[in-house]
């Protein structure tokens, strides 16, 4: 894959996440004083990266936070 492509697949990815991340910020959860929500589009990647890694008991309330309600995740 090129590297103009995966700088397009990359924008495409950040540009949805921003843009479910700006839709869903009236209807999203009270997030969790531990959870640090970002307050740049930049920082987004990293804040899933933190809310999903851990181990299988974690608590999600940060990754419901970060996300709308009706949000699903899809991996290519």
């Amino acid at each position: 894959m090129s590297t103009f492509s995966l700088q397009m697949l990359r924008a495409l990815f950040l540009a949805t996440i921003l843009a479910g991340a700006l839709a869903g910020s009236a209807m999203a959860q009270a997030p969790d004083a531990s959870c640090a929500l970002p307050s740049e589009p930049e920082g987004i990647p990293a804040a899933l990266d933190a809310a999903i890694t851990g181990p299988a008991d974690k608590d999600r309330a940060c990754m419901k936070a970060l996300l709308i309600p009706e949000a699903r995740m899809m991996f290519l």
